[in-house]
């Protein structure tokens, strides 16, 4: 007998190979005062900082490991303190399955040592801070579910050879 697995995707495009297989990981609702939110088991929160288009000028953010989630998703209020301006919008794919278009913009994040100027999507009121998949392969990190700990990996490049 064979088990139907379920598989949210929070993208406007399709997921990296990597992103994809961690689309896996079953979901659970967790309620909170502002609402249910979907999130997948074995999650866990990191401190991430981030910062202004110079990267002069950083914010420390509480942001939940989501794997699940394509791009890295910020408070608004918080990307427009930073002076961050969103440069395009786009359709995302909640985990209960609803649409919802939201802008993105480009600022820099911190993680784990290292910093890269990263896409993210403007969070709606009531949104909690992710980092999501793009953000963690940019980084070159990896997620430890079991731990509940980022750790530094090697980025993956697919040769192929003509014959």
């Amino acid at each position: 007998m064979r088990r139907a697995v379920r598989r949210w995707v929070i993208s406007p495009s399709l997921p990296s190979p990597v992103s994809a297989l961690l689309a896996l990981v079953p979901l659970r609702i967790v309620r909170r005062k502002a609402g249910p939110y979907y999130r997948p088991v074995g999650t866990f929160s990191t401190r991430i900082e981030v910062g202004d288009a110079s990267a002069r000028r950083f914010t420390t953010v509480d942001a939940l490991v989501d794997t699940g989630a394509t791009h890295t998703t910020l408070p608004r209020a918080l990307l427009a303190t930073l002076g961050i301006e969103p440069y395009r919008t786009a359709r995302f794919r909640l985990a209960d399955g609803t649409v919802q278009e939201l802008a993105l913009g480009r600022t820099w994040v911190r993680v784990g040592g290292g910093a890269e100027l990263t896409q993210v999507a403007f969070g709606e009121e009531g949104m909690p801070a992710l980092l999501g998949a793009i953000t963690l392969e940019q980084l070159h990190l990896a997620v430890d579910p079991v731990q509940k700990r980022l750790l530094p990996s090697d980025p993956l490049l697919l040769l192929v050879h003509a014959a």
